[in-house]
């Protein structure tokens, strides 16, 4: 459902960003779109700030891990060491997980990689608790809620998370549905755990 929101995925050569707390689900979305890029046969990396990274979660999100360049940095790093992967080229994505504490960044830091993936051709995703590149960013979703939904029968159980997502920025160039980029389309996804 992400994925034809948006158009058909994250944009191709450009900077996005998925935002989201804790128990939103982001983890899960950033798991899928790795897995995905690999399966395409690109090469990915991730940098990350908070050394959050399990790969034996992201092995079952069918991430081959054997296959994904994990760079783990310091919060006031991380960014150099994406910029660095860019400028190296030959890779399809470039996720940066900035933690749930992140540093912020001046805008001509987001500026700088959105045009470095442009030249590269390179999808740059930004993972925050919040939305950080602002304007810079051709794609936004931010995810919210969290909440359990329970099933009754036998009992109360814990059945998944229910998540409520808006994708605030799409600057798709093809016309979709989704591409108004200030409707802030909304559905609601259940994410099991």
């Amino acid at each position: 459902m992400l994925d034809a929101s948006l158009g058909g995925g994250w944009p191709a050569a450009s900077l996005g960003e998925l935002a989201g707390r804790r128990s939103t689900g982001r983890t899960s979305v950033l798991y899928a779109t790795l897995a995905a890029a690999l399966a395409r046969g690109q090469a990915v990396a991730l940098v990350e700030a908070a050394g959050a990274f399990d790969p034996r979660a992201a092995k079952a999100a069918q991430v081959p891990i054997e296959r994904l360049l994990w760079i783990r940095a310091g919060a006031r790093t991380v960014l150099q060491a994406a910029d660095l992967l860019l400028s190296a080229g030959g890779f399809g994505l470039i996720a940066i997980d900035m933690g749930e504490r992140p540093t912020r960044a001046p805008d001509s830091a987001w500026l700088r990689l959105r045009h470095a993936a442009e030249r590269q051709g390179t999808s740059v995703l930004v993972v925050a608790p919040y939305r950080l590149t602002g304007a810079t960013s051709t794609a936004a979703v931010v995810m919210h809620g969290g909440g359990p939904r329970f099933v009754d029968a036998g009992g109360p159980l814990f059945d998944a998370l229910e998540t409520h997502i808006e994708i605030e920025r799409n600057g798709r160039t093809s016309p979709s549905p989704a591409n108004d980029q200030t409707s802030g389309l909304c559905f609601h996804s259940s994410t099991p755990r």
